[in-house]
């Protein structure tokens, strides 16, 4: 008796050392994983800024649009997968803010994990517990790519969900029992299996394919193999009879719909599926490192004895604690390079470029842009900006140009980077404008950017009757509903609008006689808008733009006298090297309207032309001094054609 009470207090001490060690484990595993998705949250909060791709909607095919009310919500109850689409469709408005796209980003990743680990420790892999940690660095490489992943990764979640549940409902079954008991444990399972099945296909649609597979490997883990059979008989059967047959939906899009490879994207998709191939190698390399650690554990403490076992219990809380804090940095340093390998940093900063655009935030445009953007759609910004800054004229040659980019008609057939379309509307091109805002909802739905410009132009033009269709439906918006509001208002007391400032300044510039949506080339345009109204300052602007672009001088001399339209006092900088560039060409006198030249533009042509001759006036041998003294000015762009080399 004595013998025994000393074997079972040994038994009890040995249990409670092992229960402890158990509670370290579990209490580093939290703090890590706390630690963990903090900094994914800050990361994607403040050094992707995801709420870009709300924005970039134009750039992706299938960002999904958002309404409240029944009849939005009935249209997604009428095929599977449906529900799940509604959900993700909703998630996906919530990048209007930047700090709540992170919070929707990390509660996914989040969720992910947890499903994850909960299936794995279920399945008796402790030891591949890190694995949990797979699909939020999946999700971060999404998020670095700035790619629209919501249709999938909700629906994936969905899945995950719905076998954590049956796993939940099901532990019973896993309990070592033979017999009847045993036969109807499985029984139920099976028919749990069953009714969750149909239930989550029609929620989540094809990644209901996950949890049937999931559940399979589950039941052969557990030697199950007639429930692991029912579960891939049901996977490849329920799609097709609950999709094909009882919602007529293709077969294709009953298996795939919701499914990663639904997941489309008009740019970058090559680049981001070779980044995410490599960065899965990367997980792939670092999981085999650890687990092949994990063998060395295991085959050492196998080969020891009983009592050295029993001391290494005693320390073993310690040992815990130090081996999450090596297996967290493991992690930390994966999922950096993680990050560092997936981040698109050109396709980001296109994407805070027209962002910042079409929130007509100019500081934050240029900044984004650098000087060294020199895409097409970046240009246009730009100088977008730089207009509306009051700097075009000053400070255009600092950066990147080129004459083609100056006014995108959307003649060429891409409806990306709606900013260009705004570039016409605050012309004055509001039926140019119109007409490209309408074959970008045709194409890419009824996002709020463009409902608001279509409601903004059919208020501009007095269509009162189709400003309020937009309006109504903007009303139903989550972001943009108060901006409806108050314009259905106005138009119920005022229908003119006659006090509303950008109202009446878009009309004062806007075509009042019927023309031609297509203006070619871009000269015609700006000359025609001048002609119905000589106070549009932005048709000025640009013209002199054009013609400087275009390396003609005189044209930018001949038309000064239209500066005295607007009162200004001086011109612009650029203008004046266009004016010495012009004078020291010909010999020919220039008028000045009245005004005079800054003494330090006569001085930087002589010293340009100083430089440029003491080369022999040799364009390739001058272009790096001059381009470290003169990058920014009209005279190097003039003398080489491209600009945005600063000084």
């Amino acid at each position: 008796m004595a013998g025994s009470h000393g074997k079972s207090s040994k038994g009890g001490a040995v249990a409670q050392e092992t229960a402890g060690a158990n509670l370290n484990r579990d209490r580093g595993a939290a703090i890590g994983t706390s630690i963990f998705f903090l900094a994914f949250y800050l990361c994607t909060w403040l050094y992707l800024d995801l709420q870009v791709i709300y924005y970039s909607a134009g750039m992706l095919t299938r960002f999904p649009v958002f309404f409240r009310g029944w009849p939005f919500f009935r249209e997604f109850t009428s095929y599977p997968g449906g529900l799940g689409g509604y959900v993700a469709a909703f998630l996906a408005q919530l990048f209007h803010y930047s700090w709540l796209a992170a919070g929707v980003v990390t509660a996914q990743a989040l969720l992910l994990c947890l499903c994850t680990g909960y299936f794995l420790k279920t399945l008796g892999l402790r030891r591949l517990y890190f694995l949990r940690f797979a699909g939020a660095i999946v999700l971060l490489v999404f998020c670095s790519q700035y790619m629209y992943h919501f249709a999938m990764t909700t629906t994936v979640c969905i899945a995950l969900v719905f076998l954590c549940l049956y796993l939940k409902l099901t532990a019973s079954s896993d309990e070592q029992v033979s017999g009847p008991a045993r036969r109807r444990a499985e029984v139920r399972a099976g028919a749990l299996f069953l009714v969750l099945s149909v239930i989550l296909y029609y929620v989540a649609g094809g990644a209901f394919l996950l949890f049937a597979a999931l559940c399979a490997v589950r039941a052969a883990r557990r030697r199950r193999w007639g429930m692991a059979t029912l579960c891939v008989l049901g996977g490849a059967l329920i799609p097709y009879v609950e999709g094909v047959l009882i919602f007529g939906v293709c077969p294709e899009k009953a298996f795939t719909e919701s499914l990663p490879g639904s997941c489309k994207m008009d740019f970058g998709v090559h680049r981001g599926a070779g980044v995410i191939g490599g960065c899965v190698v990367l997980f792939i390399v670092a999981a085999g490192l650890g687990l092949y650690r994990l063998k060395l554990a295991g085959g050492k403490a196998a080969r020891g004895k009983k009592t050295a076992r029993r001391k290494q219990s005693k320390s073993h809380g310690g040992a815990v604690e130090l081996r999450w804090i090596v297996d967290s940095a493991m992690l930390f340093a994966v999922v950096g390079m993680v990050a560092l390998l997936s981040y698109n940093g050109p396709r980001g900063r296109l994407l805070k470029i027209h962002c910042y655009a079409c929130r007509r935030m100019w500081p934050e445009v240029l900044k984004a842009a650098g000087h060294d953007s020199s895409g097409y759609f970046a240009i246009n910004a730009v100088n977008q900006a730089l207009y509306h800054t009051g700097r075009l004229g000053d400070e255009m040659f600092a950066y990147p140009q080129h004459p083609d980019a100056l006014l995108l008609s959307g003649q060429d057939q891409v409806l990306l980077h709606w900013h260009k379309f705004d570039t016409q509307l605050d012309l004055g091109l509001v039926n140019m404008a119109q007409k490209n805002f309408t074959e970008c909802m045709e194409v890419y739905g009824e996002h709020p950017l463009i409902l608001k410009r279509l409601a903004l132009i059919n208020m501009v033009k007095r269509n009162i009757g189709a400003a309020k269709i937009y309006l109504r439906a903007l009303s139903k918006t989550l972001f943009e509903a108060d901006w409806a509001r108050y314009y259905l208002v106005a138009l119920d007391t005022d229908p003119e609008l006659s006090t509303d400032r950008r109202i009446g300044q878009l009309r004062s510039v806007a075509l009042k006689k019927d023309h031609s949506t297509i203006f070619v080339p871009a000269e015609l345009a700006y000359l025609t808008l001048l002609e119905e109204n000589s106070k549009n300052r932005m048709a000025f602007e640009y013209l002199m733009t054009l013609y400087m672009l275009g390396k003609q001088v005189d044209k930018v001399t001949g038309s000064f006298k239209r500066i005295s339209e607007f009162g200004d006092k001086e011109f612009p900088r650029h203008y004046q090297e266009a004016i010495c560039i012009y004078a020291y060409s010909t010999g020919k006198p220039v008028y000045l309207e009245g005004r005079t030249l800054d003494p330090r533009v006569r001085k930087e042509i002589e010293e340009f032309s100083g430089i440029f001759n003491s080369f022999g006036k040799n364009k390739q041998a001058a272009v790096g001094p001059l381009a470290r003294e003169f990058g920014g000015t009209y005279f190097f762009y003039h003398l080489f054609g491209f600009s945005g080399v600063e000084k």
